[in-house]
């Protein structure tokens, strides 16, 4: 994945694309207002890296784009815990 640049909407279909509403959230184990946080929580720090990408270096941006990626990795793993949940 590298030079992966994400916009806002294209992370939100990332996120429902790939772990969808998680049958822990549907059934209630996680509240239905924790997961809007933790996708709302998530959406504005990948837009936040984002725009810091708009006013960069090509080094820079390198560096912010390898940032996204292990952004990315993180998540991945935090989702596909409350899926298991």
């Amino acid at each position: 994945m590298k030079g992966v640049k994400l916009s806002s909407k294209q992370f939100s279909s990332f996120i429902d694309r790939n772990y969808r509403k998680p049958l822990c959230v549907q059934k209630g184990a996680i509240k239905q207002q924790s997961w809007v946080q933790l996708r709302l929580i998530t959406e504005n720090s990948m837009r936040g890296l984002g725009a810091m990408s708009k006013n960069t270096t090509p080094e820079e941006r390198i560096v912010l784009n390898e940032l996204i990626e292990l952004k990315l990795k993180e998540l991945d793993i935090i989702y596909n815990h409350i899926k298991r949940r």
